[in-house]
């Protein structure tokens, strides 16, 4: 459903909380990230890979500009990405 058809739709909807809550904060970004690897062709047509990995380089460079906001981020092994 495109937002032509209806306004307020399940895509909107779910570019909205992917943007003003998930891609906020390293954790929620690296599980999204995780789960893309189940179904990644539709996950990277949608750009949500991409958006990810936007999200993570814009947090990390906040961190450096604005050492008050830094925080500990989640430890990443190969054993948590598989």
């Amino acid at each position: 459903m495109t937002e032509a058809y209806s306004p307020g739709n399940l895509c909107e909807r779910s570019d909205l909380y992917l943007v003003q809550v998930v891609l906020q904060n390293w954790d929620d970004t690296l599980f999204v990230l995780q789960k893309c690897q189940l179904l990644l062709p539709m996950f990277e047509e949608l750009l949500i890979v991409s958006r990810c990995v936007e999200s993570f380089a814009f947090m990390a460079c906040m961190e450096i500009l604005d050492p008050d906001r830094r925080r500990e981020r989640p430890i990443v092994t190969v054993d948590t990405l598989n």
